[in-house]
């Protein structure tokens, strides 16, 4: 996952990239406050690449450090998988 430049403010761009031998179809970001909390959540949107997911942040978060990005990729058969970054 690309973070990279992520001070908290909102419309900042972050980037996964997803792969599957049965089609990606879906992916979700989630954005998690130390405590746990939810700051905002959201689809990503395939890059023209065919690769790369992108989520476009929609609030801004005053102090990211700590925060939890919680990313998960949905294929054709409805496998899911989560990745995990703390900030």
């Amino acid at each position: 996952m690309r973070t990279d430049g992520y001070s908290g403010a909102a419309g900042h761009a972050l980037t996964v990239q997803a792969t599957d031998n049965f089609r990606v179809t879906k992916v979700s970001f989630g954005l998690y406050a130390p405590d746990g909390g939810l700051l905002e959540e959201g689809d990503a949107v395939m890059d023209e690449n065919g690769f790369d997911w992108i989520y476009t942040t929609k609030s801004e978060i005053p102090s990211p450090a700590g925060t939890l990005i919680r990313v998960s990729a949905e294929d054709v058969p409805k496998n899911r998988t989560l990745l995990e970054v703390v900030i």
